[in-house]
């Protein structure tokens, strides 16, 4: 799911309750950012030298959140659910 920023795309996002958290990561000249974001609010902000690492900490993240109840909002690149 990309952003309007054609630099920035939403990784995942999640819901808990009325919350939502969202993991965007963002190409620099020099690395990728990755972004987490708390109901539109800036949580915290990562460097990467790689695209590849910051995926994988956003995977982790990920994890985390959703074993600590949170529910899958969307996920970037995820194959469409299987039909019913």
């Amino acid at each position: 799911m990309a952003n309007a920023d054609a630099s920035e795309t939403v990784v995942w996002q999640l819901k808990a309750n009325r919350s939502t958290a969202r993991c965007v990561i963002e190409r620099l000249p020099a690395g990728t950012l990755l972004t987490l974001l708390h109901d539109g609010e800036v949580v915290s902000r990562e460097t990467f030298p790689t695209p590849a690492r910051a995926r994988a900490r956003a995977a982790r993240l990920l994890t985390a959140l959703q074993m600590k109840g949170w529910r899958v909002d969307c996920v970037a690149d995820a194959p469409p659910p299987p039909p019913m």
